[in-house]
């Protein structure tokens, strides 16, 4: 997989790959203040990528940009406090079902 990133020249940036079977695998990076390519070797991770982490560990702060590829970005929603006249209605759409504890149409024997 490769990864451009720059940001606080110097500074060290650790990425920790991790897959859905919990496979981690971490690299450690220096920063340039210029975008760098940097491939990390991912061989033996065949279960599908769950996560990637960034994390500075070093005190003072860190800024850095990566660029990717194909990943998908979900939009974080902060909540607020609770009020029920705030609730969208929803008449008929979506429909929510549930058959959690139903049997099949038919006759049920107990033996």
């Amino acid at each position: 997989m490769t990864l451009a990133l720059n940001g606080t020249a110097g500074r060290i940036l650790k990425i920790e790959f991790q897959n859905t079977s919990g496979v981690k695998k971490v690299f450690s990076v220096v920063l340039s203040a210029t975008h760098q390519n940097f491939t990390f070797d991912l061989t033996g991770f065949t279960s599908p990528m769950a996560s990637i982490n960034f994390v500075s560990d070093q005190v003072g702060a860190t800024t850095y940009t990566v660029e990717t590829s194909g990943l998908t970005y979900v939009i974080p929603v902060t909540g607020a406090a609770y009020n029920a006249g705030l609730i969208t209605p929803l008449p008929l759409s979506p429909v929510v079902a549930g058959s959690h504890g139903t049997a099949p149409a038919g006759r049920i024997t107990r033996r």
